[in-house]
């Protein structure tokens, strides 16, 4: 979740608005990413949305704020913008509250995706075509710490609203998910895959469409080591570096919310897209961009290493082992593919996930978090297949 105020989409630029006050601002981040970010195709956007219903879920948050942004100035009936954060919604209610926008109908909502009598609600009254469902725990190293919120968000709050989106016969849910999902060492990385399965068994059973789209490392997100490195060089203290020999695939959030916007324009009902990344890049390789911006021609960063945490892997694979990456027509991204049958979560019926997130929500403040967190590991097991790192 985010807080603050937004400047609202500069789509003749190109730049993704961002979410408020915060440290990192005024850094070029597509300068940082190493490349320019795909342009978002306005006239194919426009013609997608004309006339339909949204609702953005965990709206809010980094990725969340700038989508909202930008789906309010397009002409949708209506738009309807939800997240838990009271004041980081009352600062985007304020802020889009400022300007005109090209959908017919704003609505804000204050409610929680754990509540399954709230969420099933708000779906009859809502009504949404398209559900991007952002809201979400993502730090690994506290899913590891406490995993008890992180299951009750990232899979039963998935459930919760995939079970809501069924019954209301919502056309497509687009989920960011994370490379982090790809044969998970990490509860973080558990949950997301089990919250994909259970979107590609619904749209299975006839439910909704499920766009999936594997984020890889926002530069600038809320808590990522990018905004870390930002507030350490601005207060002048040394960069803590976990682990110099990790190796990440980092997009810009203008790539990010290109992402998240052309992939609901490929019409397949169960698709997984990625950014069409190039090479991946050190955190030695970010802080030192991210120091040439705020102290130009200085030498530095001066760094620290305290070592990988708990959860965390030296590199993060894109595809796995039986997938392979296909291009796409639109800009940003690349579809992956796979065997039919063979992606992860379709060995699974969509009432088998039902019943295991019953289990889950019986269990979620009765049992131990270790107990809690092999369950998790353990319905990964028949469709957890090993990574690639998806280089040609």
């Amino acid at each position: 979740m985010s807080s603050g105020a937004s400047d609202g989409p500069d789509t003749s630029s190109g730049a993704a608005p961002r979410s408020g006050a915060d440290v990192a601002v005024d850094i070029d981040w597509d300068a940082v990413a190493g490349r320019p970010p795909p342009r978002l195709d306005m006239q194919r956007l426009t013609k997608h949305f004309a006339g339909r219903r949204a609702l953005v879920t965990g709206a809010a948050g980094s990725l969340g704020w700038p989508l909202a942004a930008f789906l309010a100035d397009l002409p949708l009936a209506e738009l309807a913008i939800l997240d838990a954060h009271e004041p980081s919604l009352f600062s985007l209610r304020r802020a889009l509250g400022e300007r005109a926008m090209g959908a017919a109908s704003v609505r804000y909502v204050l409610a929680d995706i754990r509540r399954p009598a709230r969420v099933e609600s708000l779906m009859k009254v809502l009504r949404p075509h398209v559900i991007f469902h952002l809201a979400a725990c993502k730090h690994v190293p506290w899913a590891e710490d406490d995993p008890v919120e992180f299951v009750a968000t990232n899979v039963l709050g998935t459930h919760h609203l995939v079970q809501a989106a069924f019954q209301q016969q919502v056309e497509r849910i687009v989920y960011p998910s994370t490379d982090k999902a790809i044969a998970p060492p990490s509860l973080y990385g558990a949950t997301k895959h089990l919250a994909e399965g259970m979107l590609r068994a619904a749209a299975s059973a006839g439910g909704p469409s499920a766009t999936i789209c594997r984020f890889v490392n926002v530069l600038g997100s809320r808590g990522a080591a990018s905004e870390t490195f930002v507030q350490l060089i601005r207060e002048n203290r040394a960069l803590s570096i976990t682990d110099p020999r990790m190796r990440r695939y980092w997009i810009s959030p203008q790539h990010a919310l290109v992402l998240l916007l052309h992939a609901p324009l490929l019409a397949a009902p169960l698709l997984t897209v990625v950014p069409d990344v190039e090479d991946e890049l050190t955190p030695v390789d970010i802080a030192a961009r991210i120091w040439q911006q705020l102290r130009p021609g200085e030498d530095g960063p001066p760094l620290s290493s305290a070592g990988a945490r708990p959860g965390e892997r030296l590199s993060e694979p894109l595809l796995r082992r039986d997938e392979h990456l296909a291009p796409s027509e639109a800009a940003g991204l690349r579809q992956v593919s796979s065997q039919p049958g063979t992606e992860a979560g379709t060995s699974v019926p969509f009432v088998e996930w039902e019943r295991r997130c019953a289990r889950l929500s019986s269990d979620l403040d009765r049992v131990p978090a270790d107990e809690l967190r092999a369950t998790v590991f353990s319905w990964l097991d028949e469709d957890t297949i090993g990574a690639s790192s998806g280089r040609a």
